[in-house]
């Protein structure tokens, strides 16, 4: 195990929230009880369990706000969970009156992890940050990361509302009622009066809310987010943030996770002694007279937090404090508005890893182009990155290598143009691509475990969509999805596309299509392989198939997983004057039905567009 370096002396403490006139903060207070640590600051009293590394207590106003279990690390990896652990010690990482910084550090299966808890003289709450270096001896096949992450298991008693931000809100179920439910998927359960209760359901994308949490009648515990730059995946992560269980209420914080297709963090050889940093971010626990207080304290907290970002009270090698900044100009050749593109910087493209949604070794930073297409992205580690632009109307992505960003200093990138694909003009489109199906039937209320098992009741002769007579709010469903019947038996669904030639067309068309995600189901045949896609024919003609692997998007309450971007060329001459039909049948792995049941097979369309040279 690394030594950590201690360090020692007083600083002039400053607040996350800005300098202001305030009284004196009472001083941080660390005791040794023995097999535990007590941290005090008169806001909040932890009791950590020098073993295990849990936070077994947590107190406010004398107030008990945990669960059994506490708080701790969940760690998953080859042959790895939280409690195989080896090596385990507590280490104090800097103590003063001002501040309290102390690791659990331990040995996980081809990984040195340290879970850092700090406590802050006037600040009613405590900051994680979790530390992970590679050990390169380890064996390959043990040698990987598949979610980490801080969990909270909350009193009960005390916490029963949940708000992640505008994107949903609500009363969770008790531990009673989710016990007294029956689980049909992965922390998902049917409850007595018939709703469906899935964690997936608060899952937050980095780019949405700053802060989530639970709250009481008059208290609340958020997680308020660090700036997301060390989250696999970056500005498209999706990720678990508070649900229900049948013991307590969660709130949980992420290091890394797979969830929806974004995969592991996979070391190599070539990482030699790999290490990262994610966090700090808060957990905060404050008091008001209502939800609607305890909501807008904990915003307000968020907005400091950004400003103050990175946080000057940590000095760690890993946490650079001076950085740097990327600015330039998006001009996308073919007219369309660069406004609220999302520019990104991250690890450039690797033979091992190179589509940057599966990224997770390094740091990702990210912006919004304006009207004209300028933007700057601020606080930038040092290092070289490639940088990217996604527009919400145009297929595919804008990418450069090779930007080198140094500390305290501005890389000016110029403009940047992007032509994005087309070949040809554009006969008709389907739906926009966002790497979504968020504009189609239910897409814009998609939280609820099961949607997709509306859709033999809403569309039960199958989806047929006319070019410029159908809307797709109401007549492309959010997802293609296998439909089981009253006998038992499973059907995989044909979708149309008609669309009118007006004359006789010549030279190459190609049929663009954007995949928003893939659920697939391992039945009794398929031999665990876990892909669906789709097969296209045109006016009855089989183009050909395309599967892709498995990423759990629709089936975790989502309306985006992996993208994929298919096209598929042929002759124009083949579409006939009047009407034409494209259709497209929802395939598995193996085709043609062998699997006994799909349950969970199915597809989601991001945009369908033809094209003609």
């Amino acid at each position: 195990m690394r030594m950590l370096h201690f360090l020692f002396g007083t600083f002039l403490l400053i607040f996350a929230d800005g300098c202001r006139s305030m009284p004196p903060a009472a001083p941080v207070v660390m005791s040794d009880l023995g097999e535990s640590v007590e941290i005090d600051n008169s806001e909040i009293t932890l009791l950590l369990d020098k073993e295990s590394g849990r936070i077994t207590s947590m107190k406010r106003g004398g107030r008990e706000l945990l669960a059994q279990k506490g708080i701790y690390m969940q760690f998953y990896g080859k042959g790895a969970d939280g409690e195989n652990v080896a090596a385990p010690e507590l280490k104090i990482v800097h103590e003063s009156s001002e501040m309290v910084d102390v690791a659990h550090c331990a040995y996980r299966k081809g990984f040195e992890t340290e879970m850092h808890y700090v406590v802050r003289a006037g600040e009613p709450g405590f900051y994680n940050y979790i530390v992970i270096r590679n050990d390169p001896s380890s064996p390959a096949e043990e040698h990987y990361l598949e979610q980490v992450n801080l969990l909270i298991r909350a009193n009960p008693e005390l916490f029963r509302y949940a708000k992640i931000g505008p994107e949903k809100e609500g009363l969770l179920p008790t531990p009673q009622q989710m016990k007294a439910g029956d689980q049909i998927m992965d922390a998902t359960y049917l409850l007595k009066d018939g709703t469906v209760d899935a964690k997936y359901d608060w899952c937050l994308e980095e780019t949405g809310s700053r802060v989530f949490g639970l709250m009481g009648d008059d208290i609340g515990m958020f997680i308020v987010k660090d700036s997301g730059e060390a989250l696999n995946s970056g500005p498209v992560a999706r990720e678990l943030t508070v649900h229900a269980t049948t013991s307590t209420p969660v709130l949980m914080r992420h290091f890394t996770g797979a969830h929806y297709g974004r995969g592991r963090i996979v070391m190599d050889a070539a990482d030699g002694e790999w290490a990262k940093l994610a966090g700090p971010w808060l957990v905060y626990v404050n008091e008001g007279t209502s939800r609607e207080v305890l909501w807008a304290d904990a915003k307000a907290r968020s907005a400091a937090a950004q400003k103050a970002w990175p946080y000057t009270w940590l000095k760690n090698p890993l946490y650079p404090l001076e950085r740097g900044s990327v600015k330039g100009r998006l001009n996308i050749t073919d007219g369309t508005s660069p406004e609220g593109s999302l520019i990104f910087v991250g690890p450039a493209p690797t033979e091992q890893v190179p589509d940057w949604t599966q990224s997770g070794k390094g740091y990702f930073f990210w912006t919004r182009a304006a009207a004209d297409g300028s933007f700057e992205i601020d606080k930038v580690r040092e290092g070289d990155y490639s940088i990217w632009a996604l527009n919400d109307d145009s297929f595919g992505e804008f990418r450069q290598d090779g930007i080198s960003v140094k500390a305290g200093k501005t890389t000016q990138l110029g403009e940047l143009a992007w032509t994005p694909a087309v070949a040809g003009r554009v006969l008709w489109q389907i739906g926009k691509p966002d790497r979504t199906s968020g504009e189609y039937r239910h897409g814009d209320d998609y939280r609820h475990w099961g949607l997709w098992l509306k859709y033999p009741d809403e569309f039960p002769n199958d989806v047929d969509f006319m070019i410029g007579t159908s809307d797709v709010r109401t007549d492309w469903n959010y997802v293609q999805p296998a439909v089981q019947h009253d006998d038992g038996s499973w059907s995989l669904p044909t979708w149309t596309i008609r669309f009118n030639v007006d004359e006789p067309l010549s030279g190459r068309a190609t049929l663009r299509i954007g995949v928003a995600g893939v659920c697939a189901h391992a039945g009794e045949a398929s031999g665990g392989e876990r892909e669906a896609g789709f097969g296209v024919a045109i006016n009855g003609e089989k183009m050909g198939s395309f599967r892709f692997a498995h990423d759990k998007g629709a089936t975790r309450s989502g309306i985006r997983g992996n993208y994929h971007e298919v096209l598929i060329p042929f002759d124009a001459a083949d579409l006939r004057r009047g009407e034409n039909r494209i259709t497209l049948t929802l395939e598995s792995v193996p085709p043609n039905g062998i699997v006994k049941n799909f349950p969970y097979c199915s597809v989601m369309y991001d945009a369908i567009r033809l094209e003609l040279e």
